[in-house]
């Protein structure tokens, strides 16, 4: 039986013996006429059994599959809630320039935000939000956005569709 051990083992060496004889500094114009004919057989043969090892490992260990790709996200009026909060006019600047009146704005925006969506508020929305999840019958679009296949999955990993 050949292990994953074995298999990585076996590239290593292949990748060992690449670095050791075809390494080192050069801008992907380096000169190799002078390395033997050995050599290049040695790598090729290294790379074979790697690879013929790797084959053989996959066969053993992993099944053919298919692989669809669903996503899921919430249906239309169950991922959102208009929350609207009566306040008593805030005081408005006198004089102020267009550029500051928007960080104004802004910042009024995040007061009353931040006072007004307390923790406990923010607990009573989450129960709200889980509560019509709850009730209804499914909650969510799903829709396939991909289908592939041929992934290294083991017998195990795969969904049972009988």
């Amino acid at each position: 039986m050949i292990t994953k051990e074995k298999v990585d083992a076996a590239w290593r060496e292949y990748y060992d013996f690449q670095e050791s004889n075809f390494g080192g500094p050069g801008n992907g114009c380096d000169d190799y006429r002078d390395i033997p004919d050995e050599v290049f057989a040695r790598l090729h043969q290294l790379k074979k059994v790697a690879k013929e090892l790797q084959a053989q490992y996959n066969k053993e260990n992993y099944v053919d599959n298919d692989v669809w790709k669903y996503r899921v996200s919430l249906k239309c009026g169950l991922e959102d809630k208009n929350v609207v909060v009566y306040t008593k006019p805030l005081p408005e600047p006198i004089f102020i320039t267009e550029k500051d009146f928007e960080k104004e704005c802004k910042r009024q925006e995040d007061f009353v935000q931040n006072r007004y969506f307390t923790k406990e508020k923010i607990e009573e929305l989450k129960k709200e939000f889980i509560k019509r999840i709850q009730e209804c019958e499914n909650p969510f679009n799903i829709c396939c956005v991909d289908k592939d296949g041929g992934y290294n999955v083991t017998e195990k990993e795969l969904f049972n569709i009988d």
